[in-house]
């Protein structure tokens, strides 16, 4: 039958649709004569903050919930002019607000509510300032709970609050990695909140605020459809970053150590801008620069699990330039720019000690010098006009690093010697990221229905020239000469699609229908030249690598949010395809791949009171094996130490399971908080670890007898738990706060040694206790202890590695005479070992006297001792799947430096 038979049918239909559309929008505009809308916008009434998600209900028991700007809408019976409305928000005083309304509309405009707590004269110190309030969905951290000295910056602030852990290049709280920060809900060096920390002085925030973020969409429309991040938000005090703040100081030392720290803030009712310089070689970043660590990990091809420390090893010359700005013409329009300039040389020297379950040992030295430097921007705009906003986002990053090192490598069993290398690696890497992401909200005007899209773009080009030279002996006394020169280009790209439509189902729930796409393409091409003296021969090996993947998946979701809880529920209907290219000197290889999956989605947030909220989240999601674990070719960095790709890989699932606890008392200022992380996966990624006991012909590579070989290959059976909580309460004989955090992290790691399948368990706990000062500005102190216990072990083997560190830590001042500053920091560390390897203890101890002057003391000078005791180690210790080790670096020197500060 032809198509055009149903021509009258369709043209029917039209019609009806039409009439009824007419008429129902008729029908609304005759009711709506006779009804009075309402709105308004709920804030803050300390920060002006918008508050969503909270609950308006009229007199006549229709309500609504704020938007994500705080604004609500109410369409009610006009049968007076009198009218009363009841709001609700978790943390906050419960208000009437009663009023007349004689038009059709009125606008309530801002509504301030007050937070539920206590107040308290902040400068008096009393231990009773509580550290931490429920507002919502946001964990509010009181900074006149804890005191710091006048010179303190945002990052020694941080420190005193309960859960939160401070690395070299990360912070952490409730055992997640913060990555974004915001001041006064701007972006501030958004995704580096190190940076940001070290720049604001402490004595200008109020509160810090710590949520979820699960991006704009979310936000928008009520439904937890992505991945959440750690995001804090610090709130200053009124009128403290108006115009000019900042500070400059320069430092010069001993054995020409320097270094040299300017901040410059400036901020108005338009304009909010911030200049950072740093340059020093004494091992010192504001910056996160763990980008420049993951290149160095690329170059040496290390697989690390767990790491129980994170010293920062070698000595480092840092040079770091970074601007902030934000702009806010009018109300509708916000801009954002953040730029970094980056440079770090670093110079290592390396002593490690590794062991393959009690049956071969490596000792290896290392010698190595990297130099990197980057180019990183971020930029935002956000445009809202009516029921319409739209946010354009864009991220960019180059990375240009040179690598050179020479290896020393010794191998044997428990009774005789197998082999010696020396090895010498050079290598140059660039690296070009750019991404790029437009979303667009809209509303239905006041029916409660909205419409959410989004499209990401990101690029990435990866390019690398490598030259190794070796010299391998082994127990026969047989020499192998390796010459060999690679040039790597790779590339990864992707782009991604979503859009979402909320329709009310009633003022307390929605109907969620989402739709999205995930198109990605990748590529790595290789040319390398290998020589070899035992073999006599040269070889030229190519290979083209090419890896395409498709994502698309439809969920249809369930959102209710009420008085004391949010719920969200969700099923995602998946189908994804692979497409493999790889042209190799043996053979060409390529193979399609079709899946279909089913994606659960469940979250929950219940407001159990004021003071105790409970969340939950259950999701699964697809995880594409990368180019770099694809290519078949092999990367050699060392020539008894190799990782091959694998062209077999295929895409696997990983499920997610997230629960959180958290309790405050404003009375008696204490804090309770508790979370635990699962995670499963199926075909998961793991390591198939193999020694060659002859030479073997590996994608064109001729690998010597004994090289160690590392291969991802597929695997079931991942799992990882991590639980932990936090505590905090004031020791008022101390006049201080007590924080105690406890975590436990449980892993079952599946891999394969010499063809045995095996799973690697590893259990780690560690206990974390902190006394903060809250006597006053002229007494600062902060004393931790972290005591650490790791035990490992495998299904296929009775060896068994534990070891137990402890790390106790200091940072005092006291102004024991007016304008006169004695400063004391440092740690004393130990590592036990149960097994193979030798316990180690050292204390770097620093101190430093300040004196103050000028008007305000805005200058200062400060001497300063740093290691005085001169026992400053890098140590390390990492659990591999197939294998442990130990790890000893070199570290800062001894030195004495005068430092000239001074403050506007």
């Amino acid at each position: 039958m032809r198509a055009d038979t149903f021509a009258p049918k369709k043209t029917m239909r039209r019609t009806i649709s039409i009439i009824l559309v007419v008429l129902s929008t008729f029908w609304v505009e005759v009711v709506a004569q006779n009804n009075t809308s309402i709105k308004g916008q709920l804030v803050d009434a300390g920060t002006g903050e918008a508050l969503p998600g909270a609950s308006v209900v009229h007199q006549t028991g229709k309500g609504t919930i704020t938007d994500i700007e705080g604004v609500f809408r109410l369409e009610v019976k006009a049968d007076s002019s009198y009218h009363q409305l009841k709001i609700y928000f978790v943390g906050y005083e419960r208000m009437a607000l009663e009023f007349n309304a004689l038009n059709e509309n009125h606008d309530l405009g801002r509504v301030a509510l007050k937070a539920e707590e206590i107040a308290i004269n902040e400068v008096q110190v009393n231990g009773k300032v509580p550290i931490a309030v429920q507002k919502g969905d946001t964990l509010s951290f009181k900074a006149s709970a804890v005191k710091v000295n006048d010179d303190a910056i945002g990052i020694n602030l941080i420190k005193k609050l309960p859960g939160f852990k401070t690395g070299e290049d990360k912070i952490e709280v409730q055992g997640e990695k913060v990555q974004k920060i915001y001041i006064d809900g701007k972006p501030f060096f958004e995704d580096d909140p190190k940076q940001a920390l070290n720049a604001l002085p402490a004595d200008v925030i109020k509160s810090i605020e710590l949520y979820d973020d699960y991006g704009e969409i979310a936000a928008f429309t009520g439904y937890a459809s992505g991945n959440s991040v750690k995001a804090i938000n610090i709130i200053t005090k009124e009128g403290s970053r108006k115009n000019w703040l900042g500070s400059l100081s320069a430092g010069l030392g001993t054995d020409a150590y320097y270094d040299v720290e300017n901040t410059i803030m400036y901020a108005n009712e338009k304009h909010d801008l911030t200049i950072l310089n740093d340059n020093n070689n004494v091992n010192k970043s504001r910056a996160d620069m763990s980008d420049f660590k993951s290149f160095e990990a690329q170059v040496q091809s290390k697989l690390g699990l767990v790491s129980a420390n994170e010293p920062l090893a070698g000595e480092q010359n840092t040079r770091n330039i970074a601007a902030n700005y934000h702009f806010e013409p009018n109300d509708k329009t916000q801009l954002s720019l953040d730029y970094t300039y980056g440079k770090q040389e670093n110079t290592l020297e390396q002593l490690s000690s590794q062991n393959y379950q009690d049956a071969l040992f490596y000792d290896i030295s290392d010698t190595t010098h990297s130099d990197s430097y980057r180019h990183k921007i971020n930029l935002k705009y956000n445009y809202e006009k009516g029921n319409d906003k739209l946010i354009v986002s864009g991220k960019f990053s180059y990375i240009d690093g040179s690598f050179h090192g020479i290896t020393q490598k010794d191998g044997y069993t428990a009774n005789s010697m197998l082999n010696t290398s020396r090895s010498e690696n050079t290598t140059s890497s660039e690296q070009l990221y750019s991404g790029t992401t437009a979303i667009w909200l809209h509303k239905f005007g006041d029916s409660g229905r909205s419409l959410a899209t989004i499209a990401n773009l990101t690029l990435q080009q990866n390019d690398k020239n490598s030259m190794l030279g070796a010299d391998v002996t082994d127990i026969q006394g047989s020499e192998l000469l390796v010459d060999n020169k690679e040039v790597l280009d790779g590339t990864d790209n992707k782009v991604f699609a979503r859009i979402a439509y909320k329709e009310p189902l009633s003022i307390f729930s929605n109907l969620n229908f989402v739709l999205s796409s995930t198109y990605g393409w990748s590529s790595a091409n290789k040319e390398a030249m290998l020589t070899s003296a035992q073999q006599y021969s040269t070889n030229w090996v190519m290979d083209e690598s090419y890896f395409n993947y498709n994502i698309n998946r439809a969920e249809l979701g369930y959102s209710s949010m009420g008085l004391k809880f949010v719920f969200n529920a969700g099923l995602g209907f998946e189908q994804s395809s692979t497409d493999k290219s790889f042209l190799i000197p043996e053979e060409d290889y390529e193979t399609n791949h079709y899946n279909y999956a089913i994606h659960p989605l469940l979250f929950g947030k219940c407001f159990i009171s004021s003071k105790q909220t409970l969340s939950f989240l259950v999701r699964s999601s697809t995880v594409m094996p990368s180019i770099t674990q694809l290519q078949p070719t092999v990367t050699m960095t060392e020539p008894l130490k190799v990782t091959i790709g694998n062209p077999n890989l295929e895409q696997g699932v990983q499920f997610m399971g997230v629960a959180r606890y958290v309790q405050t008392n404003s009375e008696k200022s204490r804090f309770f908080s508790a979370y635990v992380f699962a995670r499963y996966s199926d075909n998961f990624v793991g390591v198939k670890n193999y020694f060659t006991d002859e030479v073997q012909n590996v994608y064109g590579y001729q690998l010597a007898a004994g090289t160690n070989v590392f291969q991802p290959v597929n695997m079931d059976g991942y799992f990882n738990l991590m639980a932990g909580s936090d505590y905090a309460f004031p020791v008022k004989l101390l006049r201080s706060n007590l924080n105690i955090g406890m975590k436990y992290t449980y892993s079952e790691i599946p891999a394969i040694l010499q063809d045995v399948e095996l799973t690697a368990f590893n259990h780690s706990g560690a206990l974390n206790i902190s006394l903060a000062s809250n006597i006053s500005q002229k007494v600062d102190f902060l004393l931790s202890n972290e005591l650490i216990y790791n035990h490992s072990s495998n299904s296929e083997s009775d060896n068994e590695t534990r070891f137990l560190q402890n790390n106790l830590k200091l940072e005092a001042s006291i102004e024991f005479i007016d304008s006169w500053k004695l400063g004391l920091d440092g740690n004393y560390s130990t590592f036990n070992y149960f097994d193979d390897y030798q316990s180690q203890d050292y204390m770097l101890l620093n101190a430093s006297i300040t004196k103050q002057f000028l008007k305000e003391d805005r200058a200062s000078i400060e001497l300063r001792a740093y290691d005085i005791l001169n026992q400053n180690q890098g140590v390390n210790f990492s659990i591999h799947e197939t294998y442990t080790e130990q790890i000893q670096s070199n570290s800062l020197k001894q030195y004495v430096m005068l430092t000239f500060k001074y403050k506007f």
